[in-house]
This record gives structure tokens, C-alpha cells and sequence, in this order.
């Protein structure tokens, strides 16, 4: 459902944003991956407006910035230096617009590549979900209709069976059109391939119940293997850890200290460099340790 702003857009750049659209394949295609649920030459259209709205937000900003808040806070008692405001002018104000358009076009790109990276995460736990489910008798068709509503548990995979399920009930394709539909249209790797062999399954007249528990069996044996790797890898950042933000800062703290006190004015050190060390260094240090893990560590 497009919004009133994404209409008007589309109203204003309709014939430019078709022929864009045309040549721009690549993006079309990270739009459907990303789910954005409009058409690619609407959210040129959507990008276009903004970028010009965005020009003329900036040359006002600019135009503020050099006339008023630079003559008004760089003279006076407590006088901010000029170049903070060349800064802000040339770096900040001006480009602006050169701003927007790059991060609203690589916007689908990024979505969908967060999406691709939630599916692979719980496809092992969808794939025994459905091996589950097959192993009860259950259809194809109810399999999926039933993943679909587990979205809370499983993630964006959810997504995914949701779409096979709808062209499925609503549009009225079979499943095997259904299924290629979903390879084209999912970011993710690992799940073309589990509804590749889906459909090759299908194809070659196999046994699905079998390769629903075959590939659910797979997918958590690759998963425990990846945990496997990822415990090893923060051990190993458990001991850096231990070296270089306790051991090493401690040490360092202790032989500026006692060099201090030994050398006199042979070696200064002044009580900045100490507190640099102390509430600078070592919470920055910290802090990077903690972030590092947080990306490397997975959802489930």
C-alpha cells in the first residue's frame, strides 16, 4: 500500500521513473528481495523527490549558516572558530542532497541483505519445523500456510512461505510456480537452495518427506558446526581480551608511574597522560571489546 507521498511522487516523475526503472535492473530486483512492497520505478520516483526537496533544505541551511549563525557566533566574547562552520557548509549543508540519494538508492540493498542474513540464521529451525510437519502427513500447502504465521519465532523465513502460501491460495499458481517464484525473490543463499531441491524433488517425482528430514538434519549439523566456530573464536577473543584491555593498561600505568617518580624531569609525565589512560584509553578499549562481540555473536 503506497503512502500519499510515495503516489504524488510517482504522479510527478511517472514516465522518467518507468524508463529508469527498465535500465536499473539491479535495482528492481533489491526492491523485491527487500520486500519494500512497491514497484522499483515508484521508489525511483520516491527518490527522486526527496533528493529535490533535499536540495533546497540544504541550500536554506547553507544560506542560514554563512549569513547568520557564522557572522553572529564567530565574533564576540566567546567566539566559535570559522572553520567548524566551513565544516558544516561544505561538508554537511551542501552536499546534502548528494547525501540522500546515495543512502535512499543503496537503502533496498541493505534491507534485503539484512533479511537474506535473518533467513539464514533460522533456516535450521524452519527446515525441522516443516521435516516435522511432513512427518505428520501434512501438505505442502499447509506446511507453508502454517509457517507463514510463525513469524515471531522464526523471522523474516516466515516472510518467505507467507508469499508461496498467498501466490499459492490468491493468485491461484501451482506449486511449483509458486516455489521458482520464491528463489527468484529471496535474498538469501541457503534458502534458493532448500526450495531448489524442493523443486527438484517435486520434479523427479522423490519423496519430499524424506528431504524435508534429510535437509532439516543438514541445516543443524552446519548450525552446531557454525556455533562450534563461533565459541572458538570468542575464546580467542576472551584471551586478547584479558591482554590487551586489563594486563597491558595496568602495566602501563604502573611503569609510567614508577618511571615518574624515578627519572624526575628525565621522563615528565604529566597527570593528563595518566587520566587520558585511565578514562579515555581503557573505556574506549572496552567498549570496542563489547561491540566486537555484539557483531559476532548470532541471534539464536
Amino acid at each position: 500500500m503506497l503512502t500519499p507521498y510515495q503516489k504524488m511522487c510517482y504522479g510527478v516523475f511517472m514516465n522518467s521513473a518507468q524508463k529508469s526503472a527498465k535500465k536499473n535492473y539491479k535495482l528492481r530486483e533489491w526492491v523485491e528481495k527487500a520486500h519494500m512492497n512497491m514497484l522499483a520505478e515508484v521508489y525511483i520516483a520516491t527518490v527522486w523527490m526527496t533528493t529535490m526537496i533535499m536540495v533546497i533544505v540544504g541550500i536554506v541551511l547553507l544560506l542560514v549558516s554563512m549569513f547568520v549563525l557564522t557572522p553572529m557566533l564567530t565574533s564576540g566574547p566567546v567566539a566559535i572558530p570559522a572553520f567548524i562552520f566551513l565544516i558544516l557548509n561544505y561538508a554537511v549543508f551542501l552536499p546534502l542532497c548528494v547525501y540522500t540519494y546515495f543512502i535512499m538508492m543503496s537503502l533496498p540493498r541493505m534491507r534485503a541483505k539484512s533479511r537474506g542474513a535473518d533467513i539464514d540464521i533460522y533456516i535450521p529451525y524452519a527446515a525441522n519445523f516443516i521435516a516435522a510437519m511432513s512427518a505428520a502427513n501434512a501438505t505442502p500447502q499447509n506446511i507453508f500456510k502454517s509457517l507463514s504465521t510463525q513469524g515471531h519465532i522464526y523471522g523474516e523465513i516466515s516472510n518467505e512461505f507467507k508469499y508461496i502460501y498467498r501466490d499459492m491460495n490468491l493468485l491461484g499458481t501451482d506449486l511449483l510456480t509458486a516455489l521458482k517464484r520464491a528463489v527468484k525473490r529471496s535474498p538469501s543463499t541457503k534458502f534458493q537452495e532448500f526450495v531448489q531441491g524442493i523443486i527438484g524433488t517435486l520434479t523427479a517425482g522423490g519423496d519430499l518427506k524424506l528431504y524435508f528430514l534429510n535437509r532439516g538434519e543438514y541445516y543443524m549439523v552446519m548450525n552446531r558446526r557454525e556455533q562450534s566456530s563461533f565459541l572458538e573464536t570468542l575464546a580467542f577473543i576472551a584471551e586478547s581480551y584479558v591482554i590487551v584491555a586489563v594486563a597491558m593498561p595496568m602495566f602501563l600505568m604502573i611503569i609510567l608511574v614508577i618511571t615518574y617518580w624515578i627519572s624526575g624531569s628525565g621522563f615528565n609525565v604529566g597527570d593528563t597522560l595518566m587520566y587520558l589512560v585511565a578514562f579515555v584509553m581503557l573505556p574506549v578499549t572496552h567498549l570496542g571489546y563489547v561491540g566486537m562481540v555484539k557483531l559476532m555473536t548470532p541471534k539464536v
